[in-house]
């Protein structure tokens, strides 16, 4: 969605007019745009910083071990084929 609100904002269109072009509803255009602003006013790049936990730690090779906040926890093994699929693994949450 924000390539779109940056589409809208490089050609100067009128906003309601680019909804309707674009079929997409203003409330959700202007709730977006709210947040690319905020993003934008933030500098947040999206990204976080990576703790390395070595209090429990088992020395495993080819294994990687993420968790997230909300405690899913993802395994990664060497048999994991290639960069894309741990890519996506790790945006599905």
């Amino acid at each position: 969605m924000f390539t779109l609100i940056e589409s809208c904002i490089h050609k100067g269109d009128n906003k309601s007019r680019f909804c309707k072009e674009q079929g997409i509803r203003k409330s959700t255009f202007y709730y977006c745009y709210k947040k690319y602003t905020q993003k934008k006013r933030s500098g947040n790049s999206g990204f976080i910083p990576v703790r390395i936990d070595n209090r429990d730690a088992e020395v495993s090779p080819g294994k990687i071990e993420i968790q997230y906040p909300n405690g899913v926890r993802l395994l990664l093994t060497a048999n994991t084929k290639g960069l894309s699929s741990i890519i996506e693994l790790i945006t599905i949450y």
